[in-house]
């Protein structure tokens, strides 16, 4: 439950960003058919970025020491604590899963209920011209509309000049393909059922369809009077959510936005500003990174089982990667006294690496790097061994909380402070046990390859 829960709360706050920003900045500007692909862009996105987790990529190319990435917060769920419940009740997540379910086959089934009663209509109405576009007469009181291919009017409800402003305005939708677009919030509203802004980007798209098709036909020169006045004169019922039609929307907003002076196209800068936007979001969506880890820290400590690393030591057999793990210490994820989990402790592990291979280090693998956990009886504080095994070296024993000092003197401290030299491979374990497993074995080493 956990994932799809910050899967959907991220593609929320996605949603939620798409509409404010369509709201203050595009809304109100005349680049219609730019305000579509927007729409169309943004909508894909809000599925796939939440899935997105840059922070491998910014673990590689060493950018987690970049303040903005360290003070942006990251938006993620902290997993509950696991409590002894009765297996017949249900939850609180449970039941919002249920609801959650029965929404999407709520609104599933009107959409399949509005196919069929689309496709009932097309077999009961009069084909009047079958060519690429088919245009359909029927007999129903129904404002005119549009979908994939068709067109649908009841001829008898207007005259001849009408008829043809009105098959200009369709044909707008039909060859421009407007039906994906309606489709797509449709599935949108699916999805995001209980989310507001969905349903506010679906109006939104579907209104600024309608001003791309009345734009392109007073480009064809028809009377803007006319048009306006044909657009009141539209009546009818449409029920079909599915469609594109002519009455759709505000009449004063679109009539209003018919008269508008073109805005120019010095107000197409405006949607560069979604690139910084998206880069926030990618940002505030990453996945154990060194921002997003001291919040993680913070809200770990209140929980009663977790761990506190005690002291840090380094077990090094090369002198370059030596000085690569002390240069950047500062952003390690392991501090001594701070909060140890074994998902930040896979996370350091990435982190290494990744520095690692970035200068020079190709030959790194899966279990070049090593943590060793130990814990005393008294406390539920670790001390944790880090041994990089890179082939060819000599290990030596750098103490994590002193690591400048130690090797600026040109001393080796080890974990018992000794100063010994770790032959390699002695503290490699293949053990995946989670670290309450290790606190049932008081005082004794427990090690875990991460």
């Amino acid at each position: 439950m956990q994932l799809p829960l910050e899967y959907m709360l991220k593609m929320s706050v996605c949603l939620a960003v798409t509409y404010t920003f369509y709201h203050l900045l595009l809304r109100r500007i005349t680049h219609y058919t730019w305000n579509r692909w927007y729409f169309l862009v943004c909508t894909v996105l809000s599925f796939i970025i939440p899935a997105v987790n840059i922070n491998v990529f910014v673990q590689q190319q060493q950018l987690n020491h970049i303040y903005f990435i360290n003070r942006l917060p990251a938006i993620y769920t902290t997993p509950a604590i696991n409590t002894i419940t009765n297996p017949s009740s249900w939850d609180v997540q449970t039941v919002a899963a249920i609801v959650f379910i029965a929404g999407i086959a709520v609104l599933a089934l009107r959409l399949v209920v509005q196919f069929l009663s689309l496709l009932r209509l097309q077999a009961n109405a009069k084909l009047v011209s079958n060519g690429d576009i088919k245009l359909y007469h029927l007999e129903n009181s129904i404002a005119p509309f549009s979908f994939n291919n068709s067109i649908y009017c009841n001829n008898n409800m207007y005259d001849r000049r009408e008829m043809e402003e009105v098959i200009r305005h369709e044909l707008v939708h039909v060859k421009q393909k407007h039906t994906a677009d309606v489709l797509l919030a449709e599935i949108l509203c699916l999805v995001n059922w209980y989310n507001p802004f969905a349903w506010m980007i679906k109006s939104a798209m579907k209104e600024n369809l309608e001003f791309i098709a009345d734009d392109t036909v007073l480009q064809q020169g028809i009377s803007r009077q006319n048009y306006q006045y044909l657009i009141l004169k539209v009546t009818g019922n449409m029920p079909y959510a599915i469609a594109s039609n002519l009455n759709f929307s505000s009449l004063k907003k679109r009539i209003a936005m018919m008269n508008k002076h073109k805005t120019s196209k010095a107000h197409l800068l405006k949607f560069l500003f979604i690139v910084p936007v998206i880069s926030c979001l990618l940002v505030a969506f990453r996945q154990g990174g060194a921002g997003s880890s001291v919040k993680a820290k913070q809200e770990q400590s209140a929980s009663p089982e977790n761990f506190t690393l005690g002291s840090l030591t380094y077990f090094i057999n090369d002198t370059k990667a030596e000085a690569l793990v002390k240069n950047d210490a500062k952003n390690s994820l392991l501090q001594p006294g701070g909060v140890l989990t074994l998902a930040l402790m896979r996370d350091e592990k990435s982190r290494l690496t990744g520095l690692l291979q970035k200068n020079g280090f190709s030959n790194i693998d899966s279990h070049a790097i090593t943590f060793l956990m130990d814990t005393s009886s008294a406390s539920k504080s670790f001390s944790v061994q880090v041994t990089i095994n890179i082939p060819g070296g000599h290990v030596t024993a750098v103490k994590g909380n002193s690591v400048k000092s130690s090797l600026a003197n040109g001393k080796d401290d080890s974990v018992n402070g000794q100063g010994e030299t770790f032959k390699p491979g002695a503290h490699i374990a293949e053990d995946n046990t989670f670290l309450q497993q290790a606190v049932t074995a008081p005082g004794k080493t427990k090690p875990a390859s991460i």
